[in-house]
């Protein structure tokens, strides 16, 4: 008596379960502890109708799967690259679950097909089915298992770097603020020039803004500096000899030379702190400013040894030219 077999497969129905990651590597650790990035479970039953003879007539072989995918939760606040490499996997996920499906399909039509030749009773048909049962579960446990939970089928993401820092700068050029010192000749302001702690001064006055990505690091920083250089300002001047006038002004050109030479040092270290920031976290980001302003300064400091403060390069005044 041949057995008329029906089958009922359902299309699987989906459902998601959130992942939430700020990066690429938090994501991937994310995913693995879920023990497979995508589930197919097969939810197989079966309904048998027997004869008056108790032989088996009718059966139908059914299939519910459900299948379970990951949803990003962070994805619309990470980087473009970050969903492109999601939006590359994904589609992979999708299709290594259609394959599970495709296989269980071909599964239970080949159990189908032999069901029909079989000549059952009640219990012969438990025992085969508690078999079959079974098999068609490890089709799909067998194809994770072959394809290490689809990774060798694409299921899976390259870790992506944060995105390159943003900069910005508004470096302006230095400003001159004077004081004013006094002496009724060339040795007289030099005099009171020598009881300063300097003749003139550079300041960079500069700070920086810091803005951070969703993933905690660097994502912008711009830098502002508005440098100010402070010079001498001789009260006297204008009663001078022609003589002590060009000496003064020889000196004053110098040092505002020196001064602006500072400032060469600070926008050329600022340049390398920039060229070659990356996205740090906060904490680190804050310590790579103050390092690097800290090797500014010490550029700083070394050319004003060097140069004596500006002596070396001609920052004096003569006082053999006072009448």
């Amino acid at each position: 008596m041949t057995i008329t077999v029906k089958t009922s497969i359902a299309k699987p129905a989906k459902s998601t379960v959130n992942v939430a990651a700020s990066d690429s590597e938090k994501l991937i650790a994310a995913l693995d502890k879920l023990k497979g990035w995508a589930k197919y479970t097969p939810n197989l039953s079966v309904t048998p109708k027997y004869g008056k003879d108790k032989k088996m007539s009718d059966c139908t072989i059914a299939a519910k799967p459900t299948t379970k995918v990951p949803k990003w939760s962070d994805y619309s606040r990470n980087t473009k690259d970050r969903q492109a490499e999601w939006d590359k996997m994904f589609p992979k996920l999708e299709k290594y679950l259609d394959n599970h499906h495709d296989k269980l399909t071909k599964a239970i039509e080949k159990a189908a097909k032999e069901l029909e030749k079989e000549d059952f009773e009640k219990s012969d048909f438990d025992k085969w089915w508690k078999t079959k049962k079974t098999e068609l579960e490890d089709v799909s446990k067998d194809y994770a298992s072959k394809t290490s939970d689809g990774t060798s089928e694409g299921v899976s993401l390259d870790v992506i770097d944060p995105d390159p820092v943003e900069v910005a700068t508004d470096i302006k050029s230095p400003s001159t603020t004077q004081y004013a010192v006094s002496g009724k000749s060339i040795k007289g302001v030099y005099d009171a020039l020598a009881k300063r702690k300097f003749w003139g001064r550079y300041r960079s006055n500069g700070s920086a803004k810091m803005e951070f990505a969703y993933d905690g690091c660097l994502k912008k920083i711009t830098v502002k500096a508005a440098p100010v250089i402070t010079m001498p300002k001789w009260a006297e001047y204008s009663k001078m000899t022609k003589e002590q006038k060009a000496e003064w002004d020889k000196m004053w050109g110098l040092l505002n030379t020196h001064e602006n030479n500072h400032h060469d040092i600070f926008t050329k270290g600022m340049k390398t702190l920039l060229d070659n920031i990356e996205p740090l976290k906060q904490k680190e980001a804050n310590t790579y400013w103050t390092d690097e302003n800290k090797t500014i300064q010490d550029a700083q400091d070394t050319y004003d040894t060097s140069s004596a403060h500006g002596v070396n390069e001609g920052v004096s005044l003569d006082a053999s030219v006072d009448p």
